[in-house]
């Protein structure tokens, strides 16, 4: 009993000893060698960020933009109004991607959405009944033998051109068989293509499709509702000429009613388009009938004149002058205006 009583002994100093100084156990040199100094913090430092340790990333690729491929039936135009440059569409709109897409929401930029209705969808492939109401700036200038680009501008609504692009599909792109204007002639086939827009207030540029039709005003109903009421009471204040002196008084009531009257149709025939800041066609027609009535009116009363003074040889000679003078002056101008049509 003694010997294992000092075998147990010694086995629990020897336990006590190594835990009671584990830094001596683990390092046995570190221990026997009194110049190495233990360490002043058994505090660990923070792990260095993986991100910090890593290889700086390659840019990523950007994909290329969407196209979209768009294409229009346009079924009709109505409400048109040359004074203020509006008017309705109705028309299918199909739109064909490159890749499985979404090609809403999109907008009208010269215009709004009145009513639109999903006819057919796929992944790939959208097709809409729309009508919109859309207006357009008239250039006025050949009235009333005017024509207009009558059109509508699709843009999206959030993705710019470099996010997606819109192709023109020309043989998708056509006009209902039955198509008509009210009052205006319809030129064939619908013209379509595709521009960048840029705003500058967003720094974006935005892909534009385009499909417009051109109308022009029947020729004929234009001489004949236009110019042809302006053109004969011309005439009959230049037929005034034909008259003798002495008969002043008729020639002079002639003159100017035919001058007033040319007036009044002037601003009647005018009040059907918006005040413009130019001359159009009509109002260049109807100064050079101004400038010939007033000649008129102003020879008369110069044979007025002479005739009161006697003077027979002037007054013959201002009678021969306007008649052979403001005919031919009044053709001319229209001859004029007419090369600048």
């Amino acid at each position: 009993m003694t010997i294992r009583s000092a075998l147990r002994s010694l086995i629990l100093f020897a336990l006590f000893a190594i835990l009671g100084n584990p830094i001596r156990a683990e390092n046995p040199d570190a221990a026997s060698d009194p110049a190495v100094k233990p360490p002043a913090s058994t505090e660990t430092l923070p792990p260095v960020p993986v991100e910090a340790r890593a290889e700086p990333a390659t840019p990523i690729a950007k994909s290329p933009p969407l196209r979209v491929h768009v294409g229009i039936l346009l079924l009709n135009v109505g409400r048109l109004d040359t004074s203020t440059g509006t008017y309705t569409m109705d028309f299918y709109l199909t739109m064909r991607c490159n890749r499985p897409c979404d090609p809403e929401p999109f907008e009208l930029a010269n215009g709004r959405i009145t009513f639109q209705q999903l006819q057919e969808q796929l992944p790939d492939y959208k097709a809409f009944r729309i009508q919109a109401a859309l207006s357009v700036g008239m250039d006025l200038r050949r009235y009333p033998f005017d024509r207009h680009q009558l059109g509508l501008v699709i843009e999206d609504s959030n993705r710019d051109a470099n996010s997606l692009v819109y192709v023109a599909e020309t043989t998708r792109s056509l006009i209902a068989s039955d198509l008509q204007v009210a009052g205006w002639e319809l030129s064939p086939g619908i013209q379509t293509h595709v521009e960048p827009h840029y705003y500058s207030i967003f720094d974006q540029t935005y892909s534009h499709y385009v499909a417009s039709v051109e109308i022009r005003r029947p020729l004929l109903a234009s001489l004949v509702k236009g110019l042809m009421p302006a053109i004969i009471m011309t005439m009959c204040g230049l037929i005034s000429l034909l008259m003798s002196s002495d008969k002043f008084n008729q020639r002079l009531s002639l003159s100017t009613s035919s001058l007033l009257g040319t007036v009044i149709y002037h601003l009647t025939m005018t009040s059907a388009i918006p005040p413009v800041a130019y001359l159009t066609f009509a109002d260049r027609f109807m100064i050079g009938n101004y400038s010939c009535l007033l000649l008129t009116v102003v020879t008369t009363m110069l044979l007025m004149h002479f005739i009161d003074r006697n003077d027979t040889a002037r007054t013959e000679f201002v009678r021969k002058w306007a008649l052979h003078v403001v005919p031919p002056l009044w053709i001319l101008l229209q001859i004029i205006n007419l090369i600048q049509l």
